[in-house]
């Protein structure tokens, strides 16, 4: 449903009608108060809590309804408690990181520029150099089906083209020098 939602919020910046804003609007209340499917939580952005927390923003920003992205800021502080055990965009961490950039952006409140520099942090300091030059992140056993480890070979190339203005942001604050991920 977050990705739905997510499109249609995306549909009404090219369309403005009041009938797709109250479908926006019903959608969102919907999706902050429905009870979150069981099992672990996932903090990513497109399988994870982060994809939640990202169309409640987006609906709340373009509706200007505070209650929505005080929902999402919820959704951020709920994904800050999690784990760092999968590395990927989809289900963990730099799924997390690119919704921590952008409640930071999108609040300027510090706790979400701090919970993305942690991630960040985290991905570095699981990060293993590779054969090639390449840089690998392990999977703890069980996720996937896996039996044991295995590496994510293709995730140097997920950072480079999605999380390159996350990393820049981070960056430019000054404070992390991400240089081993990508080549300037």
């Amino acid at each position: 449903m977050a990705g739905v939602l997510l499109t249609l919020a995306e549909f009404v910046t090219q369309q403005n009608t009041s009938s797709l804003r109250s479908t926006l609007r019903d959608g969102a209340y919907w999706l902050m108060q429905s009870e979150r499917l069981g099992g672990p939580i996932l903090p990513g952005l497109y399988s994870g809590e982060a994809g939640v927390g990202i169309a409640l923003l987006r609906a709340g920003q373009l509706l200007e309804d505070q209650v929505l992205i005080s929902a999402a800021e919820k959704q951020g502080q709920l994904i800050a408690t999690c784990p760092y055990d999968l590395p990927d965009l989809m289900h963990g961490t730099a799924g997390r990181l690119k919704y921590h950039i952008w409640l930071w952006q999108a609040t300027a409140r510090s706790y979400h520029l701090q919970a993305a520099l942690q991630a960040g942090c985290t991905l570095l300091e699981q990060a293993e150099d590779i054969e090639d030059g390449g840089m690998g992140w392990k999977i703890s056993a069980g996720y996937y089906g896996a039996a044991g480890r295995m590496y994510i070979w293709g995730m140097l190339m997920e950072w480079r083209a999605l999380l390159m203005p996350c990393l820049t942001s981070i960056k430019q604050v000054g404070r992390l020098d991400f240089s081993k991920l990508y080549n300037e």
